[in-house]
Parts: C-alpha cells; structure tokens; sequence
C-alpha cells in the first residue's frame, strides 16, 4: 500500500517507489485501487514536511495506518517516507511505536529492500539529501489519469527565509535532459496527455551541470517528442526567467501558455525580508515582458499574507499589486512559522487573527478579479480541453482547458451525455458560462 501526502512532486516520488517494488515482483497498491480486503505486505506512508497542516496530515495518516496495523492477524509493516521523514525521524519513532522503519527523501531502493527483505534492525540516522538522480528509474502510476508530473530536478539552492525545503530536500540537482525526454516518452506511450514539469526551482534547471543546459534546452527537448500532449511549467522561480525562456513557451507547438510562477508578495521590504529576488519594480516589470511576450499567457501565482514585519501598508501593496495585474489564477496562504527558519526568529508576527483577515480580504478581491478575467477571455471561446471524467452525478464531463493545471485550478464542466466524449482525449468545446474558477461549456459539432 502506497499512500501518498503533499505535493505533486511527492507523487512522482511515489511512482517511482511503486516502479521499484513492482521490480521485485510485488503488486501495488493505493488507497484507490485497493479492494480492502487482500492482505497487505506493509505500507509506505510518503509524506510531506513543507507547512504545519501539511505535516499535521501526514502525521494524521501515519496514525491511521498504524490503527490498521494494530488490528489485524498479520500486522503489514509500517513504513514513513519523505519530507517529514527526512526532518523528524527521530520524533517519528519515539512517538509512534508501531513504525518499523523511517526513511528519508530519494530512498526509493531502500524502501523496496526493506519490504522484500528481512525485518529491519535498529534505525540508523538519515543522511543527508545528496542522492545522484541521473539513473533511469522505473515510474509505475496508480491511477488511471492523463496527466502526468516530470520531475526535472529535486533541492533548491534558495535561501527564502520563511522556507525549510533546502534543509530537507539538500542542494539543487538536475535531471539529465536525454533521460528526462527518455521518461516523458514512456509517460506519452502510456497515455498521458499532459505532462507537467516541476521542480522546487525549475529555471535553476540545468545551472548544476555548467554546461549550458537549460530549462529553454529541455523544452526544445521535449517538443521533438510525437503525439497529441501538452506540456506545462510549475514552479519557476521569477529570476531566472529570461527572453530566450520566454520565446521557447511561446513557440513550442506542445508547450501552453500558462505559466505557474510563485511571487510570494509585491511590497519591496517584504520581498527583501523574504530573501526574495529583486522588488515591486522588477517584478512589474517582468510580468510585463512575459505577457508581451507569450500570446494569451495564463499566469498562475501565490502569495503569503502576515509574513513578519508585513504592516498595512504593505499589506495595502499587495492588494493593489493584484488589482493592477489581474492575475488568472492565484492561490494564497497566511504565513506558517517554521523550526530552524530565519524568518521564525524575525520581531513582528503578526496575530493569527489578522493574518485570517489579510488572507480573507485577499482572496474576495481576486475572486472578482478572476471572475472578470474568465468572463473577458473565455466565455464565448472556442477551446480545446482534456477530458478528464464523466461525473455521474452531476450527469457531465469534467475536463481542462490550458488555462487551469490539474488539481489546483478550476475545471470545465461539458454539457454532454457519457457517450459524446472519451477520457483522456481532447475536445473542441465553446465556453457558454463562466465563474471565477470553472466554466462550463458545449461541445462544438462538426456536422
């Protein structure tokens, strides 16, 4: 049993960890896929570290896990990898007994050996995150999805100061690109129609090899690949973005124009507490060569509201940033200390209580924002969506056009019976309403 807590790259992680046990002969399984009653060998819990309610979930889910465990004739072995493992292994197994084994990031063989072989002796500590990921490692998915995640690199060399991501995920490392279009080739054979790069940093992409390559290189790289698909960008840290970047999103026939760049905020003190690139200008003025640049560019980005020292004024920043730029699709969240962080020890917390209201004020001013935008763009339109799933209840597909990235955007919802589409393919539909997040839409005829 493989269960998995966290980001989109934690699933790949996942994936791999299934490719490496099917290897072995093994079968598995998810929480999906399960029937609930054969009997499971162990279960690897791949959890996330990132923020307080992120670990509060994973640690919910081992507590689970373990309750199963302690009920049954033959008790599976309980495994917990990942991010919060790679942090707190030591708290992990002091305060939940029933785990056998603890392991950190990348140890994907490991977990296979433990599950295959002998009961696992005392804990050793966890070394750190310096795993080489130039190997080609089997991926098996499990689910039945067209969209897939690449993991271009794993570490960040950034130092954010709100962020604990470097002290569990180590030092930025790069895939090779001839095994990256290698892996996007098998996830095309398979079916995937959507292919999402993503990284902790993914336009440091390539900067480790001191070569040359580049984020733009892949993309190029990738674009040779045959077949109907997308690609799409995540996480790409604003200062790495340059013109050729620019040019190869907007001109590569599988690349849509959406990009997902995390801004985190837009008042200068604030992104110079953050240790983030650059100030309000030189974001402004960014954002204004990527729209110039990229025909019907989507932007996605986030924001964190009470950070240390953040005042009404530069909360009053923020607001009229996001009413000048009018972003697509933003996400946002109240700031969240974390242990061994600079900005834990920084003066000037705000009060839980404020930073709700900041947070509320934010996110009622961009659901106008957004429902304006998706009106302005797309109702009306023709658009090319991915058919994702027939909604039995709701008696209509739901799919995605280019402008929302699986699991954190919005969807469109098709007025059509189950007959008229199939999944994981692409449609042509016209957009017939908006509101701020999905659409909904009819499938054009072509009598």
């Amino acid at each position: 049993m493989l269960v998995t807590r966290g980001c989109d790259k934690n699933t790949v992680d996942t994936e791999i960890i299934a490719g490496a046990l099917a290897k072995r002969g093994l079968r598995p399984v998810s929480p999906v896929t399960w029937d609930g009653s054969s009997p499971l060998d162990a279960v690897v819990v791949n959890t996330c570290g990132f923020i307080d309610s992120a670990k509060q979930q994973s640690i919910d889910t081992i507590l689970e896990w373990a309750e199963f465990k302690g009920g049954q004739a033959t008790p599976p072995m309980l495994i917990v990898a990942g991010c919060l493992a790679q942090r707190h292994s030591e708290d992990l197994e002091r305060e939940i007994p029933e785990i056998d084994a603890v392991v950190g990031v990348g140890a994907w063989d490991e977990i296979a050996q433990l599950v295959t072989g002998p009961a696992p002796g005392p804990a050793s500590p966890i070394p750190e995150p310096d795993m080489r990921i130039d190997t080609r490692l089997p991926r098996l998915p499990l689910d039945g999805e067209p969209h897939r995640f690449l993991k271009i690199s794993d570490g960040c060399n950034q130092r954010c100061t709100f962020c604990s991501i470097p002290s569990m995920k180590g030092r930025h490392r790069s895939v090779p690109v001839e095994i990256l279009v290698e892996e996007a080739r098998g996830l095309i054979a398979s079916g995937a129609r959507e292919i999402n790069l993503i990284a902790q940093d993914l336009t440091n992409y390539g900067a480790d090899f001191r070569d040359g390559t580049s984020l733009a290189g892949l993309l190029r790289a990738l674009d040779g690949l045959e077949g109907d698909h997308w690609l799409r960008l995540f996480y790409a840290y604003p200062a790495r973005i340059d013109d050729r970047l620019i040019e190869t999103i907007a001109t590569a026939r599988h690349t849509v124009p959406y990009l997902d760049m995390p801004l985190q905020h837009a008042s200068t003190p604030v992104l110079r507490a953050m240790r983030r690139p650059g100030g309000q200008l030189e974001v402004e003025s960014l954002l204004a060569r990527l729209r110039a640049g990229i025909p019907g560019l989507v932007l996605r980005t986030t924001f964190i509201v009470g950070f240390p020292g953040e005042t009404p004024r530069d909360f009053e920043t923020l607001l009229a940033f996001l009413e000048a730029q009018r972003f697509e699709r933003v996400g946002a969240f109240v700031y969240q200390p974390q242990d061994g962080t600079p900005s834990a020890a920084m003066p000037g917390h705000v009060p839980d209580a404020e930073k709700q209201e900041r947070l509320d004020a934010l996110m009622t001013l961009q659901a106008r924002i957004a429902a304006e935008r998706q009106a302005e763009r797309f109702r009306g339109q023709r658009l090319r969506v991915l058919v994702e799933e027939f909604d039995e209840e709701a008696g209509h597909w739901r799919a995605r056009s280019f402008a929302d990235a699986p699991e954190i955007d919005g969807v469109t919802w098709i007025d059509a019976p189950r007959g008229a589409l199939r999944r994981g393919e692409f449609a042509e539909v016209e957009v017939v309403d908006t509101d701020p997040y999905d659409m909904r839409a009819v499938p054009v005829r072509h009598d």
